[in-house]
């Protein structure tokens, strides 16, 4: 895992190895993505080892990451990850939106998968309400909040509550 496509890589084959190439790469496009003063790194350098603390993602790379991410996303059959899901939000690409929403419908009902369907929850949320896929994330929360049993079923009825933004008279 010494260059961005060994990261990828881990993140397809999966297990602790892709669990820790999903939190670098997160950590990664975040730091390129997020304006934050010269001195303040977010955090970055206490969480990552000396080996990828120092690494910089030209725009490129960041592209290809998300890219390739969303592939596995998509294609990857059942994702078991909430570290993909979460490394994905930080790039804040409008692209995530459409396959994070068809996930969210496919497991809304499963409650063995609430901390992904959490996740995804939030990232569809932070990421798709200012997107021109405004109107899925509208339906698919609230179908959440109709829906989905312990967490994610609360996150939503939470969030459509605390923001009305759901109403009759959407803004």
């Amino acid at each position: 895992m010494n260059d961005v496509s060994g990261l990828v890589e881990a993140v397809r084959v999966g297990g602790t190895d892709g669990e820790d190439a999903a939190l670098i790469l997160g950590l990664l496009i975040e730091r390129e993505r997020v304006y934050r003063p010269l001195a303040d790194d977010g955090g970055i350098t206490a969480v990552l080892s000396k080996e990828y603390a120092n690494w910089r993602l030209s725009q490129v790379e960041v592209t290809l990451v998300v890219e390739e991410l969303i592939a596995h996303v998509s294609q990857a059959g059942e994702v078991t990850s909430p570290s993909v899901i979460w490394a994905l939000s930080k790039s804040y690409d409008p692209r995530i939106v459409p396959p994070f929403v068809d996930l969210l419908l496919e497991l809304i009902d499963r409650v063995d998968k609430e901390d992904l369907c959490y996740q995804i929850l939030l990232s569809v949320i932070n990421v798709g309400i200012g997107s021109c896929f405004r109107e899925r994330v509208r339906d698919a929360v609230r179908l959440a909040a109709a829906r989905s049993p312990g967490l994610v079923g609360r996150t939503a009825r939470d969030y459509v509550a605390s923001i009305g933004l759901f109403d009759d008279g959407d803004q």
